[in-house]
């Protein structure tokens, strides 16, 4: 991948997946000067004026696998964050809280996800939005003040139905990204396909 994107000049930032490494990541992939927050783990900060953004790291053992967990250090590395007053948006691979969808309830979320959105709640003045991905589905999820957000997959979507109690796939899906913009008074979703995406550039080069 590092290849791939070198002679793309716009900043990349990237979190960890249920199947990346960490220490890769970090060794192979620049994150644009941004300021480490961990030795080991793939969690970092930048800003934008005076807006910060952080990067953690959910990936766990694999013995709880696709479970992910935020580490004791991420905790605190976060709290003390939030205790800055500043306004943060998070990244993150894996879903926080259930999604009405039995098996990705069951398999999918963060083994701490509730500690950490108690703690978020806390800040919620601060907390601007929870990216992250996962799922293979864009979805977007309100609760306690605190936006959670996810993209879909850059392949294959999967299904996300209440009852679900499998993974399911589904037909059409195509590669998808999100157009997020942020500003003081509102944040403003757009989920893509590649194939829309390219005729929006198309249109607004031409």
């Amino acid at each position: 991948m590092a290849s791939a994107i070198k002679d793309i000049h716009i900043p990349f930032y990237f979190t960890t997946g249920n199947h990346d490494r960490s220490e890769q990541i970090k060794h192979h992939l620049s994150s644009n000067n941004a300021e480490v927050l961990s030795s080991k783990l793939n969690t970092y900060r930048f800003s934008v004026g005076d807006h910060h953004f952080m990067t953690l790291d959910g990936r766990g053992p694999n013995e709880i696998d696709p479970h992910g967990v935020i580490s004791l250090e991420q905790m605190d590395v976060l709290k003390k964050e939030l205790e800055t007053g500043k306004q943060v948006t998070l990244f993150i691979h894996y879903p926080a809280l259930p999604l009405d969808s039995t098996w990705f309830d069951e398999n999918m979320l963060l083994t701490n996800g509730t500690e950490f959105h108690q703690l978020l709640a806390s800040h919620k003045e601060q907390v601007r939005g929870v990216f992250f991905g996962h799922i293979h589905r864009s979805s977007q999820t309100l609760v306690d003040g605190i936006l959670y957000s996810s993209v879909g997959s850059m392949s294959a979507q999967f299904l996300l139905f209440p009852d679900q109690l499998k993974p399911m796939f589904e037909s059409t899906g195509q590669g998808y990204f999100n157009i997020v913009t942020i500003d003081r008074g509102k944040v403003l979703i757009k989920n893509q396909s590649f194939a829309n995406g390219q005729e929006l550039y198309t249109l607004k080069t031409e």
